[in-house]
């Protein structure tokens, strides 16, 4: 039976690329079978990409499927390492609670570093030990760090450098923007049940990228608890190869829809001991969960703060098969 296909990104981000710390894009094609039963998918990991400057993602932004004489995909959705939104007790503070999300990012981009690292310290000053840093509703269940940290991870600087490059490239914010106005050609678009959603055999047409934040590491403890499987100081370590391995074998496994990776693409994820690579796979099967939703959605709660953001398929470690 034919199937028509959807466009899979994940992006491993920093807020500083180089050549010796790049972005990394995971690109691969979700495909549903509904000639089987159960209704299965199968996610094929396409290959990786880098880019080390600004230049190079923007290009990669404004054109994320350029190549479509092999896959044609009808919807290309992105999951994207990197928070979309800044804490709501923060937006107060500085009375932007009355900003969209537009005006927040485009506010924040205004300033530099120094600037916005002397604004978060008189932000945390006051408040109690242990409370210091705000948190957005989402972080919670997710288990990501504060969206204004600035240093151990500098994710509000993650923030500062990508959600404005994705509202430039005129990307599709589902949770921020109106549900887009699509005929789903699926009976199953927005189905919160598993089977259903595993059936992506008829995806909607949607002419712009859909992009959401995306979390690798929710996934990757709920695969292998706190082992650390990755190290920018320590990047050939042994023991942290043999818990990449183990996560690859894991999600190979546990996944409800099929995996297909090649050898080479194995070892990267394997000899990459930073963890950008398998990080932006990662991603990518968190986006590819929030595809099977579809749309008008994506998987976001109806009440995902359009100021917060929200993290794209938090509820797919719930899906994962029982350990062998």
């Amino acid at each position: 039976m034919s199937s028509r296909l959807i466009g899979v990104l994940g992006v491993d981000f920093t807020s500083a690329p180089g050549a010796k710390k790049p972005i990394v894009l995971a690109r691969a094609v979700l495909e549903g079978r509904s000639d089987r039963m159960p209704a299965t998918s199968r996610l094929k990991l396409l290959g990786f990409e880098r880019f080390s400057d600004w230049l190079a993602f923007e290009r990669f932004l404004h054109a994320p499927w350029t190549d479509r004489q092999a896959y044609d995909p009808s919807v290309v959705v992105g999951g994207f390492d990197f928070p979309f939104g800044l804490p709501k007790d923060l937006l107060k503070a500085w009375q932007w609670d009355r900003l969209d999300y537009r005006q927040i990012a485009m506010k924040f981009a205004c300033k530099d570093r120094s600037y916005w690292v002397a604004a978060l310290k008189r932000f945390c000053e006051p408040r109690p030990v242990g409370h210091k840093f705000a948190h957005r509703a989402c972080d919670g269940p997710a288990g990501s760090s504060p969206s204004m940290k600035w240093v151990n991870p500098p994710v509000v600087f993650m923030y500062r450098e990508g959600f404005k490059r994705l509202i430039d490239a005129g990307w599709h914010l589902p949770g921020f923007e109106a549900p887009l106005d699509i005929e789903a050609a699926s009976d199953v678009a927005g189905s919160p049940d598993v089977e259903a959603a595993l059936d992506v055999a008829a995806p909607p047409e949607v002419d712009m990228p859909v992009a959401l934040e995306a979390y690798p590491g929710h996934l990757a403890r709920a695969l292998i608890g706190k082992l650390s499987y990755k190290s920018d100081s320590v990047p050939n370590d042994p023991k942290r190869l043999e818990i990449r391995s183990a996560m690859l074998g894991a999600l190979a496994a546990r996944l409800p829809f099929e995996l297909i990776v090649d050898q080479i693409d194995t070892d990267l994820m394997l000899e990459d001991g930073r963890g950008d690579v398998i990080d932006a796979w990662l991603c990518a099967i968190q986006a590819a969960w929030a595809a099977m939703k579809g749309p008008p959605c994506w998987g976001a709660d109806e009440d995902a703060d359009p100021q917060e953001g929200w993290i794209a398929s938090i509820d797919l470690v719930n899906t994962l098969k029982p350990k062998a």
